[in-house]
């Protein structure tokens, strides 16, 4: 497959302990481009076999993350996001019924909130606040609570 100039290539081990942590950006592409041209590949043939079950519960969702991160919303946009991810975790609460759900999952519902709020992802996932949750992942804490807001204070985020 050619990718445009602006896709990159997805990480040859991706996931693995080898490889390290993907940015958000790098999971992005690799789930939103790469997984779903193999998965619908793979996976998209039989309509009535488990794994199309799966390929379109993983579509919900990444439906739903590309609705959010465009760069004009409308309401209608903001509903269909909510359509989406409410059906994502509908599936997979079926589909995956030995899985907890998480308080991301969770989370995730309240997102059209911040949409109306906020305004589009893009305008959320600026350099400084992806800056500052790099910050937020190499703190040392020692678990000392109290401490932390000192260290984040005084910590440079540029």
């Amino acid at each position: 497959m050619e990718l445009p100039p602006w896709v990159r290539p997805a990480p040859l081990k991706a996931g693995s302990v080898t490889h390290g942590k993907l940015s958000a950006d790098q999971w992005r592409t690799f789930c939103c481009v790469h997984l779903v041209v193999t998965l619908g590949r793979v996976w998209g043939g039989d309509p009535s076999a488990q794994q199309f079950k799966l390929l379109t519960n993983f579509m919900d969702l990444v439906f739903a993350i590309e609705t959010a991160g465009t760069l004009s919303l409308s309401e209608d946009d903001i509903k269909l996001y909510e359509f989406h991810m409410s059906r994502y975790l509908k599936g997979f609460k079926e589909l995956y019924k030995e899985a907890n759900i998480v308080p991301n999952h969770h989370l995730a519902l309240h997102v059209p909130d911040f949409l109306r709020f906020l305004g589009p992802g893009p305008n959320q996932r600026t350099f400084g606040m992806e800056r500052f949750n790099y910050v937020l992942q190499k703190t040392k804490t020692n678990k000392h609570p109290g401490k932390e807001q000192a260290k984040l204070t005084s910590c440079p985020t540029h």
